[in-house]
């Protein structure tokens, strides 16, 4: 499914560049595969890494309110070991959607 999620997002962002929900299902199926460790090479898992992190960073920022993109940075900082940011953007996602 990362596959085909990382091709739909490519394809409506040709159509729309800079559709928030677009990059944030990119950063999602990256940040998917290198937790799923589909990427074996360090260098580039950690370059799916900061590029997830991008992606999902800038959707917060326009789509503030966006609880799964705040749970997925989360998840994203965590994996990176920053759990500052990490506990701030879980925190985030609460209060976009308590439920």
């Amino acid at each position: 499914y990362i596959t085909a999620a990382l091709g739909h997002a490519r394809a409506a962002l040709a159509v729309a560049p800079g559709d928030a929900r677009a990059i944030e299902l990119r950063g999602i199926a990256r940040l998917d595969r290198r937790v799923m460790g589909l990427e074996p090479a360090a260098e580039v898992a950690n370059a799916l890494l900061d590029s997830a992190i991008a992606d999902l960073d800038s959707v917060t920022k326009v789509l503030p309110r966006r609880a799964a993109a705040w749970e997925k940075l989360s998840v994203a900082y965590g994996q990176r070991a920053d759990f500052v940011n990490s506990s701030r953007a879980a925190q985030r996602a609460y209060d976009a959607d308590r439920y």
